[in-house]
């Protein structure tokens, strides 16, 4: 069999072109640095999503971390070992290990975009290493459990993700024509007071607000107007007695969906956009039944309720509110100084050991006590904290606060400062948008005296400032920056579809896969967003060995848990153990409750807020408790017990923040050795001064002007002592012709002859003074050589005084030196002429 040769192939110009084609150049204009930074810096005034910060080099290395962690844990966990030898478990994971790879090698080779390269994108947005585990998690199982899901069941969880109309889950709400009013308006508007009179004037009605301290005030207001109404929060529920109708105050996830009602307010609309909690204020707008919907928030959210309320065929009436009072900024700073700080002034920051620090240094820079709000804080204390600061005639002036001040809570502020205009989202540092800025700074204006009826100046508007000069041009920029409009609203995913959901898949599947995987294939309308929030993820993952059903695990990731404090995850694990066995919930019974902090003393601490921190550690876990009996009323059983507890350390936080936050005996004698050290400095430089000056400035200022004296008065001054002590000297020691021979001479104003001068001199002629007549010759020649050579007499007269300025000199010998200097001074100018 003979081949045939073919010879090589032939080789065009085009060919051997190093420049790339046209069509095939690539999209990026410059070159692509690996150390480049993804975040772009965002000018103040813009409401852009944080994108990821991180690099390239950066992020392969958080993956790579990520793998070996989730590897190991996949490889430990039951629904492994279960389902999966360990020949196929590698087989599988290495699918994803391929799949990073070509991934980070397209982006090596400028395949970038991301419908070119997705996975890439996903793991880049992972702007933080929770995220990125949980993302990664997610990538890993959906590898290893794609064989299980079948065409049939992979076509019912599509279906069953289909959340296009979250309005249809609420049929009793749709068969109702509800007319729905917004009140929007800026911060002190008063947008909500009018809600609240459609409220009062309704048979029934119902309330609801993003805090509990908002509930329990409109419920305390409704009781104060005689009206019977319910209490109804996560934490505490009040029913009134022998009352069928009642009006009903919650938080906005306890809104009551079951019940009819004439009137319902929902304020802070705006918080609908919020990814962790706005799903409350979706459910409240689409499924509460009332023939009346007041809605109170910010002018940003009217286009998105407006879409909304067409899907649903309400009737809409927006009502626009315009501020009460003018807000302004002002055109200075503190400069850093708390000395500067005004009665009424409200320190904005965004850490709680900033606000401790800053708080501190107010009452010792001022001497008078300043309070305290932020967020973690309960609610009994905040409005404790504000009242006090809300109360003229007492001692607390000033108030430091996080933007926990921004609602919830009515404070008479006259001037907000804010301390920076960035804080920590969670995931990076960045700066504040401005509707966070105009909600804070919209809480200044509401400043009023101590005197009954007396009306402040200032009261009539509010200010705003920075503590420091750099953060003052941000801040205006910020204030004056226009707000862009809320586009989406955050549902979250029903328990009954996660329920649905896991029985496609085998039995201990993490509940964190679920969720992810119900994001990744959820359809939804352009007006909502479905959200899987950090804190369920993470919950989720901390009970993921605990067998709880579907249900339950769903339960404890709603649970108001703060994972930041510590044993918060031992705590939070003991409380499921108690549902997963049906045993042990009693509050005395359970060792991860730090109920031993009551019994400590604050001053072991220090004037810190240390003991603040455990106080508030343990409120946090009596609050999870309280939450959990509410829903396991058999399993946590001690709620009456519960419920006292939290008072107490309520009120011991009162206590603790009632403290001094120095030490005032040693902060007296530190400004006492201040004052000594500046008393000594100021008298080592009033004598260093003095002998510098000595021969100009004898005796520091002019008793009568009150200003320091000219040279010239001090010469004039001194030549004139210089006279009286010659006179005095001449009186004493020496003989009558040596008298007379010193009257004889004119020790007066050496340069100047006028009408005075022969006055004197016809004085000394009649009591026989021959010096006279001498000095009347050529009168008009000695003011001319004077006059010449004044520079050599004031020299002499300054030599003059430098001698006098000597101590224990001999009197005879300083008499003699005078007389000689004298007449020289005087004779000195005809001699040289």
């Amino acid at each position: 069999m003979s081949f045939r040769r073919v010879g090589p192939p032939g080789l065009c110009r085009r060919a051997l072109s190093t420049t790339p084609h046209l069509g095939r150049k690539s999209i990026y204009k410059k070159e692509y640095n690996v150390g480049e930074n993804f975040m772009p810096k965002a000018k103040p005034g813009e409401e852009k999503k944080p994108q990821p910060s991180r690099t390239v080099t950066s992020l392969e290395k958080a993956v790579e971390d990520a793998y070996i962690q989730i590897f190991m844990e996949l490889k430990m966990s039951s629904l492994v070992k279960q389902h999966f030898r360990r020949r196929e478990f590698d087989r599988r994971i290495h699918r994803v290990n391929a799949a990073i790879e070509d991934c980070f090698l397209l982006n090596k080779n400028r395949i970038g975009l991301r419908h070119h390269n997705p996975l890439y994108h996903r793991l880049l947005q992972a702007n933080n290493e929770a995220r990125l585990v949980n993302d990664m998690r997610h990538l890993a199982l959906s590898s290893i459990l794609q064989d299980f899901v079948t065409p049939q069941m992979w076509a019912s969880m599509v279906k069953l993700t289909d959340f296009t109309t979250p309005y249809d889950w609420y049929p009793a709400t749709r068969t109702m024509h509800r007319t729905v009013h917004m009140h929007v308006g800026p911060t002190n508007s008063g947008k909500t007071y009018h809600a609240l009179k459609a409220l009062e004037s309704a048979e029934t009605g119902v309330y609801s607000g993003p805090l509990r301290l908002l509930a329990v005030e409109v419920y305390e207001r409704m009781l104060s107007k005689g009206r019977p109404c319910a209490l109804v929060t996560g934490e505490e529920v009040r029913l009134p007695e022998d009352h069928d109708k009642y009006y009903v105050s919650s938080t906005v996830e306890m809104i009551p969906l079951n019940q009819r009602f004439d009137v319902a307010v929902i304020d802070e609309i705006q918080m609908i956009s919020d990814k962790s909690r706005g799903f409350g204020w979706v459910s409240a707008v689409l499924g509460v039944q009332a023939k009346e919907v007041h809605l109170c928030g910010e002018e940003r959210t009217v286009e998105l309720i407006r879409k909304m309320l067409a899907t649903t065929g309400d009737e809409l009436i927006v009502h626009r509110y315009s501020r009460l009072t003018p807000l302004k900024t002002a055109q200075v700073a503190l400069g850093g100084s708390m000395n500067r700080v005004e009665k009424g002034d409200a320190l904005v920051a965004f850490k709680r050991s900033t606000l401790i620090s800053q708080r501190a240094m107010i009452e010792k820079a001022t001497g008078r006590r300043c309070a305290i709000v932020y967020g973690t804080m309960p609610p009994e204390v905040r409005r404790q904290q504000a009242k006090l600061f809300n109360e003229p005639d007492n001692d607390y002036d000033f108030l430091v606060a996080s933007d926990a001040i921004g609602m919830g809570l009515n404070l008479a502020i006259k001037r907000v400062i804010f301390q920076k205009t960035e804080k920590f989202d969670g995931g990076a540092t960045r700066q504040l948008y401005p509707h966070e800025v105009k909600q804070i700074a919209g809480r200044a204006g509401r400043y009023r005296t101590s005197l009954p009826g007396a009306t402040a100046p200032q009261e009539n508007c509010g200010w705003v400032t920075t503590l420091y000069v750099e953060n003052l041009k941000t801040l205006k920029q910020l204030l004056n920056a226009p707000v862009e409009p809320i586009t989406k609203a955050y549902v979250d995913a029903p328990v009954s579809v996660v329920e649905r959901f896991a029985s496609f898949y085998p039995p201990g599947t993490p509940l964190s896969f679920l969720l992810l995987q119900i994001q990744s294939l959820a359809r939804l309308s352009p007006l909502y967003e479905l959200n899987v929030g950090h804190e369920q993820l993470r919950i989720a993952n901390i009970l993921q060995d605990i067998p709880l059903s579907t249900a339950d695990r769903m339960t404890f990731c709603y649970i108001p848990a703060s994972l930041r404090y510590l044993g918060a995850t031992e705590t939070l694990r003991a409380m499921a153990k108690v549902v997963a066995s049906g045993q042990g919930g009693e509050l005395l019974e359970m060792p991860e409750v730090p109920l031993e902090y009551l019994n400590d003393d604050g001053g072991d601490y220090g004037p810190g807020m240390d003991y603040q921190a455990r106080l508030e550690q343990l409120h946090a876990v009596i609050n999870q408790y309280i939450w959990l009996s509410y829903r396991y009323t058999s399993l946590f059983p001690s709620q009456k017990l519960a419920l006292h507890v939290r008072h107490l350390v309520a009120e011991r936080m009162m206590e603790t923040l009632s403290g001094d936050t120095y030490n005032k005996a040693e902060h007296r004698k530190e400004r006492e050795e201040r004052r000594v050290l500046a008393d000594r400095r100021r008298q080592n430089w009033e004598g260093r001064d003095k002998k510098q000056r000595k021969r100009f400035f004898p005796d520091g200022k002019d008793p009568e002007l009150g200003m320091p004296k000219t040279q010239k008065q001090v010469e004039a001054e001194l030549e004139a002592r210089i006279e009286e002590e010659a006179m005095a000297l001449e009186k004493e020691r020496l003989s009558p012709e040596a008298e007379r021979e010193l009257a004889a001479m004119d020790l007066g104003e050496p340069v100047q002859w006028d009408e005075g001068e022969d006055e004197m001199e016809d004085e000394m002629e009649d009591e026989g003074d021959v010096g006279g007549a001498e000095d009347r010759v050529n009168k008009d020649d000695k003011k001319s050589v004077r006059s010449d050579d004044d520079d050599d007499g004031e020299t002499a007269v300054r030599k003059l005084l430098g001698e006098l300025d000597g101590d224990g000199d001999d009197i005879e010998e300083k008499r003699d030196e005078l007389l000689d200097e004298a007449r020289r001074i005087r004779e000195g100018p005809t001699r040289l002429r």
